[in-house]
């Protein structure tokens, strides 16, 4: 996969999980849950990106900001 088609879905994920985050603020709180869930994705994908750029330090500090936001959305499901 190219670094560009990485960008789109990077783009598109930060779109949704924006707009999880207004869901989030008028309706139930699972939109909350699911904007994080979509939000480690979207990390996932921008780490991924940066791997495939040569920057790997920089993939790996988002690598584990997506983890921590991954384990935040687990904690909020089961809380």
């Amino acid at each position: 996969m190219t670094s560009n088609r990485l960008l789109i879905y990077e783009i598109v994920l930060s779109f949704v999980t924006l707009l999880f985050i207004v869901l989030g603020w008028f309706a139930d709180q699972i939109f909350i849950t699911i904007a994080l869930f979509t939000g480690s994705a979207m990390l996932g994908l921008m780490a991924a990106r940066r791997f495939i750029e040569g920057r790997k330090v920089f993939g790996a500090v988002i690598v584990l900001i997506a983890i921590f936001v991954f384990l935040s959305g687990v904690v909020e499901f089961v809380v």
